[in-house]
């Protein structure tokens, strides 16, 4: 029996319950390089907690609206 190639759902890459994640773990979600992750971060575009500069947590709520999983509303 063949098994098909079906698309995986974004929201079930993404953690239930996680808050954060780490640069390394956006970067494997979103197929990219933990550098292009930092550039998001420094840009603005990606959030992050807290002002520590060695270890960069980015919060949930940045990465999903990055990746278009959260509809935009328009006021």
């Amino acid at each position: 029996m063949t098994q098909l190639n079906r698309p995986v759902s974004m929201t079930s890459v993404l953690e239930p319950g996680r808050v954060v994640f780490s640069v390394k773990d956006v970067s494997s979600i979103a197929r990219v390089s933990e550098k292009s992750v930092r550039r998001l971060v420094d840009r603005g575009i990606l959030k992050k907690t807290g002002e520590g500069l060695r270890l960069v947590l980015i919060t949930r709520a940045s990465v999903e609206k990055w990746l278009g999983l959260v509809d935009q509303v328009d006021n």
